[in-house]
């Protein structure tokens, strides 16, 4: 009789089922929540001098591309992050950049409820290098990041951590309109998916680069504050992003310029009034 052509294999992973042809015994189910691409937050206005220390607090949302299949991805939409950046020269900043994010979507980008996902926290860490240059009232720069990420992942019900390689970079341009620096950033960041079945001996994560767009302003607090806000936008192998964040950064040891006390007016000996001749 003829053999089998073939098989079908049908994977249960919490409430999302995925039916797979052709797929072997050695298949596994996963399921887990990632962090959504973005660019480095960066206004291009250089601290010149100190060290600064920033927060950032975001909101992203993720769609999956209409023929995404074989997905169990929820992306986290509440993320925050802390930063650290030593000016180097008056124009070079090099630093330390931290990120979390949790709060998992209701669906996975290729559709289907998200319920009992682990919902993290992703965190990140990076070093991050920036710089920008004038050019009269507009400054062009660019910011970059490296470091892991790491994700919640449930793999054949198992809970585990899922390590992957963390890429930002982007090109920014900026137009200073004191006290508001207004700015706008092109550049690619990786972009982290879960397959809802893999091959056991390969579990985990899969990572590719996603475009990134992003416009936002920040305002001068002060002689030493920033407080910024910026729209972005991602688009990848895997689906968009679209994001909202908040950030607030302070410089310590920046030159604070202060006007320089006028000297005293130069006294004058008192002039000698009387007749010619007199003492």
């Amino acid at each position: 009789m003829g053999g089998r052509r073939g098989s079908i294999c049908v994977v249960a992973i919490g409430t999302h089922v995925v039916v797979l042809a052709g797929c072997n015994a050695k298949s596994v189910g996963q399921r887990g929540t990632v962090m959504a691409p973005r660019a480095p937050f960066y206004d291009g206005d250089p601290i010149g001098q100190g060290v600064q220390g920033g927060v950032r607090i975001g909101l992203a949302d993720g769609n999956g591309k209409p023929d995404r299949m074989n997905d169990a991805t929820a992306i986290a939409s509440q993320e925050s992050g802390l930063s650290v950046f030593w000016a180097a020269t008056k124009t070079l900043e090099l630093g330390l950049v931290g990120d979390a994010a949790w709060a998992p979507n209701d669906n996975y980008l290729g559709g289907g409820d998200s319920d009992g996902v682990p919902a993290g926290p992703s965190v990140a860490g990076a070093i991050a290098i920036r710089q920008s240059f004038s050019l009269g009232r507009f400054r062009l720069g660019y910011a970059s990041e490296v470091g892991v990420t790491s994700n919640v992942l449930e793999i054949s019900t198992v809970r585990q951590r899922d390590t992957s390689l963390l890429l930002r970079g982007a090109l920014v341009a900026s137009v200073e309109l004191r006290p508001i620096v207004v700015f706008a950033t092109v550049g690619a960041a990786t972009e982290d998916a879960v397959p809802a079945v893999v091959d056991a001996a390969y579990p985990g994560a899969r990572t590719a680069l996603a475009a990134t767009l992003g416009v936002g302003g920040s305002l001068r607090v002060g002689d030493a504050g920033r407080l910024g806000l910026r729209l972005g936008h991602g688009a990848g192998t895997y689906g968009t992003y679209p994001r909202v964040e908040l950030s607030f950064a302070w410089t310590f040891g920046a030159h604070v310029a202060t006007s320089t006390p006028s000297a005293p007016p130069p006294v004058m000996p008192p002039s000698h009034v009387g007749p010619p001749g007199a003492p």
